[in-house]
């Protein structure tokens, strides 16, 4: 495979941006899942609701390596290509401390030339990662006049939840009472009421203006009733503060609280999810970061904080890596 690096730097954006994607509508959202909206109140869990003996920590991170044109021997012009590398793994924290379960790390090349191939490169091997869905004979020339090289970000961000799913989906022993975290939203995954993902950042609003202050004025551990965000009532959130909030002058209130989400069978009683989320919002507090320790604290919890540190520093060095591609491209592209 014949192939040239990008002089930009692939971390911060494509040479040129594809057209602009028109967002999907916020699905409808119900909040008198648990409590009819005028009874709505921060609920503080129980003072005999125990935290999970067990909580594995679940996240992945991924790093784009180089945009770099790949020379198709019949097609007049190079296509787009992505060199990224991604990975995830498992943290493990109970009353015996904390341990690193598992860590997968992978890398590819995602382009839809023909002549796609690996690249290696010192010890590193990035492996072709052609279309799941191959455009039809006909339409070929199509797609290639007109490629989407931002599309091969989201491809990359598929790869890497994907991983994540592998790896969470690994049965905890028998017994165990474990309680399952991932780092972001739960996607396609279709999980037992055992595990959550935790959305650290707001990128919408979900609640009605007149509950948004029940969301604000929430303290450490308490938790806002249940809500759905989706039609068929299997995907349900709250909101669970992780600490106290900071002052008014430092921090917005409300700052100190992240959304939890998790999935539910459709024979899960309400009775049943509100214990378990008693149980997650006993759970979770303890594990926040300190604003001193962590720009994103107290949402980046201690435990991903450190998991994230180990991936990237597994997934190599910009520095370092970027040169390497970059002799395999002079290499591929003999004088």
């Amino acid at each position: 495979m014949r192939f040239r690096l990008d002089s930009w730097q692939s971390d911060y954006a494509f040479p040129y941006e594809p057209e602009p994607v028109e967002v999907d509508a916020v699905d409808a959202v119900d909040v008198e899942v648990e409590a009819p909206a005028h009874d709505w109140a921060p609920i503080t869990p129980p003072a005999d609701t125990s935290p999970f003996a067990t909580v594995r920590f679940i996240d992945g991170v991924q790093a784009s390596d180089a945009v770099i044109w790949i020379n198709d021997p019949d097609r007049d012009r190079p296509l787009p290509g992505l060199v990224a590398s991604w990975a995830a793994g498992v943290v493990s924290c109970s009353a015996d401390g904390a341990a690193l379960d598992r860590v997968v790390v992978e890398r590819g090349v995602f382009s839809d030339a023909r002549s796609l191939g690996p690249i290696i490169a010192g010890n590193l091997t990035w492996r072709p990662q052609a279309p799941e869905t191959p455009v039809e004979e006909g339409d070929a020339s199509d797609a290639i006049r007109d490629p989407d090289p931002m599309a091969l970000r989201e491809r990359l961000g598929l790869a890497r939840r994907r991983l994540e799913d592998r790896i969470g989906i690994l049965p905890a022993p028998d017994g165990q009472d474990v309680l399952t975290v991932y780092d972001g939203l739960l996607h396609a995954r279709s999980r037992p009421l055992a595990a959550v993902g935790l959305a650290k950042r707001a990128h919408r609003i979900y609640l009605p203006e007149s509950l948004q202050g029940i969301q604000r004025q929430l303290t450490r551990g308490e938790r806002t009733p249940l809500f759905t965000t989706d039609a068929q009532r299997r995907r349900l959130s709250f909101y669970l503060a992780l600490s106290d909030p900071l002052p008014p002058a430092v921090a917005d209130p409300g700052s100190c609280v992240a959304r939890i989400e998790l999935s539910v069978a459709p024979d899960t009683t309400i009775g049943d999810v509100s214990a378990f989320a008693d149980r997650v919002a006993a759970t979770l507090p303890p594990f926040a970061s300190e604003p001193h320790v962590d720009p994103r604290a107290p949402q980046n919890l201690m435990p991903i904080r450190s998991l994230e540190r180990e991936l990237r520093r597994l997934l190599g060095r910009p520095s370092v890596v970027r040169p390497l591609l970059a002799s395999q491209a002079a290499e591929s592209n003999p004088s």
